[in-house]
């Protein structure tokens, strides 16, 4: 998927949670790096986490995480973590 989409995801889905991340061109630098490390972004109790092969959220009061984007990658990283 093209990181704009990957990007304009992270930056909704935090606008519905009530909160506001880096600007699609802030996030286009980190994701875009030949070894990007992911953008975390933490608010009252959750935090949202951007990367190239994923979005996901994540509440401090709910076990696990909610993917909202996932990759093959990086299914096959973490299980091999």
């Amino acid at each position: 998927m093209p990181a704009g989409y990957v990007i304009r995801l992270a930056i909704e889905a935090a606008a519905r949670w009530g909160t506001l991340i880096s600007s699609e061109a802030e996030q286009r630098i980190l994701i875009s790096k030949p070894e990007p490390l992911p953008a975390i972004y933490r608010w009252a109790g959750a935090a949202l986490w951007v990367d190239r092969y994923y979005v996901a959220f994540v509440h401090d009061d709910v076990p696990g995480v909610e993917y909202l984007y996932l990759t093959r990658q990086h299914i096959i990283e973490e299980r091999t973590a």
